[in-house]
């Protein structure tokens, strides 16, 4: 065991291409307390809801499961540049 402090965290933001599945399971055993999504990553689906690929979805899936992620932060990229909401 490696000692890491519990007071340090990860913040993972998700890229439109997402690693191969091992690489997913690693990110899976460090302490992630947020994900950022990208608008950009959301695709429109036949009803013209925004959704998620089926791989986005399955990873942000195992990361509730696993760590019940507190936050979710979505990135809006506009005129006056890059907006961080929560």
């Amino acid at each position: 065991m490696c000692d890491s402090s519990k007071r340090v965290s990860v913040a993972l933001e998700l890229s439109e291409d997402l690693p191969p599945y091992p690489v997913l399971q690693r990110w899976l055993a460090e302490p992630i307390k947020a994900v950022v999504v990208s608008t950009g990553l959301f695709l429109t689906n036949k009803k013209g809801y925004p959704v998620l690929s089926r791989s986005h979805q399955g990873f942000l899936r195992s990361l509730f499961k696993v760590w019940k992620c507190a936050e979710i932060i979505r990135l809006v990229v506009g005129k006056l540049g890059l907006n961080a909401c929560v």
